[in-house]
């Protein structure tokens, strides 16, 4: 989707991101997904993803985050009927509508039952979510025939358009589905074995040890939980906000805000947040990020930090190794199989002995 000089004016000024944002508008949401949540994507990027980086569970992210209510922290809806100036007075004046009866012409009725004759042929009605939508059509379609021959023909034209532009998108996509059935066969899937790779450097034992471990989804779990409590706090020693966004899937654990301007609220966009990926690690192991956490490092820069923790269950180092920027500062190892990016740990105490951080 490209994006319009209006919004890159936008994204520029709430970038790295601003101190305050408020965006007014009479109509959010046009009926586009992919519009509205680059919209909202001003207000805060990191709870708000990119809907091609997360695909389907984007909606639903955007819908748990952005429940409109009295509560809700991100959208304020006024009608003009809530209006009020200084004083209590209404802003806006009561509305009656009164229904005007007019005599149709022959042509004017011959234009009237074509059009409705195409809403209840292609427009039936609808029942669940497509409901709303199909009553909405309906009611711009009469709308534009009430208003002037040349609305109803632009906009029977413009959805002539729109159909052969959808015909055309799924003839490519159905196509593309057929050149894979060239490549792969359906069949069934059957299980044959296992087998298990290690190093050369490393002997059997510690190695086989080293990849129960990585396999143990609940030890993985208590590990990072346990090193990210240690993250959290030392953030909070510094004098720092700290909040937990691991469970948003936004390719790090931990957003980290440092004291802003007493009296103009200001913070650095770059030296005064960190958006902080936690891994906690036996020690000497690599660091291993996903392709997610990897590209998120290279996307947010200097504001990234990776906070290591070693033996986060067994006697953790209450102060976390900080490296920021991983994406700059270390040569990474692709893992191909799986996408994942190793960082050694020879270079994490590098970094340390620096003082990168």
């Amino acid at each position: 989707m490209a994006k319009t000089k209006r919004y890159q004016l936008a994204e520029h000024l709430t970038a790295q991101p601003a101190g305050h944002v408020v965006l007014l508008t009479a109509t959010p949401h046009h009926g586009d997904d992919d519009r509205f949540a680059h919209f909202i994507r001003l207000l805060d990027p990191d709870l708000f993803p990119e809907p091609h980086r997360v695909g389907a569970q984007a909606g639903e992210i955007r819908r748990d985050i952005l429940r409109l209510g009295p509560d809700c922290p991100w959208a304020l809806r006024r009608l003009k009927e809530d209006l009020r100036d200084m004083e209590g007075r209404r802003l806006f004046p009561d509305r009656h509508a009164h229904t005007i009866a007019f005599r149709l012409n022959r042509d004017e009725y011959e234009l009237y039952k074509a059009v409705t004759g195409y809403i209840n042929e292609f427009l039936p009605q609808a029942s669940g979510s497509k409901k709303q939508s199909v009553a909405l059509i309906r009611t711009v379609l009469q709308r534009r025939l009430a208003s002037s021959t040349l609305a109803i023909v632009a906009l029977a034209r413009q959805r002539a358009e729109n159909d052969l532009a959808d015909i055309g998108r799924s003839q490519k996509e159905r196509m593309a589905g057929l050149d894979r059935l060239a490549i792969a066969r359906h069949g069934p899937v059957r299980h044959i074995a296992t087998a298990v790779v290690v190093p050369a450097s490393n002997t059997p034992k510690t190695a086989i040890a080293d990849l129960l471990d990585d396999l143990d989804p609940e030890l993985n779990r208590q590990s990072e939980l346990a090193a990210e409590n240690v993250v959290i706090a030392y953030e909070i020693v510094r004098g720092w906000e700290t909040k937990r966004v691991g469970h948003l899937k936004i390719g790090f654990d931990v957003r980290s805000l440092g004291p802003a301007d007493a009296q103009t609220g200001y913070r650095d966009p770059v030296h005064g947040i960190r958006r902080i990926e936690v891994k906690g690690r036996g020690r000497g192991k690599h660091i291993r990020l996903t392709i997610n956490e990897w590209y998120k490092a290279v996307q947010l820069g200097d504001t990234y930090w990776l906070y290591v923790v070693w033996n986060p269950l067994d006697k953790p180092d209450a102060e976390p190794i900080r490296i920021q920027n991983p994406a700059k500062h270390h040569a990474k190892k692709e893992v191909v199989a799986a996408r994942f990016f190793d960082i050694p740990a020879t270079a994490i105490e590098r970094a340390a002995m620096k003082g990168m951080a």
